[in-house]
C-alpha cells in the first residue's frame, strides 16, 4: 500500500471512499477458504491513521 503520509495512489484512493487497510497478517494458510467470518479489532490512537489490532476468524465447530 505504502505509506498514507506519501499520499500513495492506493491510500488516498481506498480511504477516499471509506475502505479499510488491514496489512501484516500470520497464519493465513490456517483459514478455511469458506464457512469462517473475519472480524478485526483495531486499537484506536488518537491523532492517528493507524494502529495495531487484533484479527480473528470465526469457524464453526
Amino acid at each position: 500500500m505504502g505509506a498514507v503520509q506519501n499520499g500513495a495512489p492506493a491510500h488516498v484512493e481506498g480511504l477516499s471512499n471509506g475502505q479499510v487497510f488491514i496489512e501484516s497478517l500470520a497464519n493465513l494458510k490456517e483459514v478455511p477458504e469458506e464457512g469462517g467470518t473475519f472480524q478485526f479489532m483495531p486499537i484506536k490512537i488518537a491523532r492517528s491513521s493507524g494502529g495495531p489490532g487484533r484479527a480473528v476468524v470465526w469457524v464453526p465447530a
